[in-house]
């Protein structure tokens, strides 16, 4: 029936508590593991304040597999952000931040990666691309290249205005890296490979919180971005070489 006319179906819901950690959660850190195809089980990470966990789903039961000790006594450092960075459907590495450092673990939890960036303020969001490596606080983008088994500094941007979320994604050609910038000032921001200027902006009605890119790329071969505004409006965009067009918009009015 369509919404307002007919009867409203109802559904009698409950609640099933999977699993608990000791501290709260930070947004972006709970993530869902790769399934292995080898396993037929479900794996979760989870950073909750200054401790990492893993946990596994097997026949409908969690289980604890890993738990790290926690990662920092300095009080104002926690657990900022975690993402996944998937090689192919065996291998995947875990990546997360906490304070101004980045750090990696494998699967199992082994600590094998860890850099100490330039940000002043704590670390909200992070994205790894082969040998690359971005990471934004709050005005501020960095990327990092691993070069000849050295970490060196690649770029270093500074946003006129609070970066709320960014994603990588090829916007100049089928091979770039170009970061896209959520920002606070209602403005999206699409830098160049170099780091160094704005390709060009995309003005929104409120500003962005969350950005998040599709699997596939458009019909034109461009690539596809979610978004969601601090006012609950949500839309896709199509982000062409020379502008950016609106696939749909939902304002949050409507």
């Amino acid at each position: 029936d369509k919404i307002g006319k007919g009867p409203v179906n109802s559904y009698d819901l409950t609640i099933k508590t999977l699993f608990e950690v000791q501290d709260s959660i930070a947004p972006h850190c709970l993530k869902v593991l790769p399934l292995e195809p080898k396993r037929k089980l479900q794996k979760f990470v989870i950073g909750s304040q200054k401790v990492m966990e893993i946990w596994e789903c097997k026949k409908g039961e969690m289980k604890n597999v890993f738990k790290s000790d926690p990662l920092s006594r300095i009080d104002s450092h926690f657990i900022s952000r975690i993402m996944i960075s998937i090689v192919n459907e065996e291998k995947f590495s875990i990546f997360f931040s906490i304070g101004g450092q980045i750090r990696a673990i494998t699967k199992k939890g082994k600590q094998f990666f860890q850099i100490d960036t330039s940000h002043v303020n704590t670390i909200s969001s992070i994205h790894v691309l082969g040998q690359q490596l971005w990471s934004a606080s709050e005005y501020s983008l960095n990327c990092y290249e691993s070069v000849a088994e050295k970490i060196i500094d690649k770029y270093y941007y500074v946003c006129d205005d609070k970066i709320n979320d960014f994603i990588i994604a090829p916007v100049q050609h089928s091979t770039a890296v170009n970061a896209i910038m959520a920002c606070q000032d209602k403005q999206l921001r699409v830098l160049n490979e170099k780091g160094d200027k704005v390709i060009y902006y995309h003005p929104f009605e409120a500003a962005c919180t969350a950005i998040s890119l599709c699997d596939d790329l458009s019909e034109k071969s461009a690539p596809v971005i979610g978004y969601g505004l601090s006012n609950g409006g949500i839309g896709v965009l199509e982000l062409l070489r020379e502008e950016i067009k609106v696939m749909w918009s939902f304002e949050a009015h409507q």
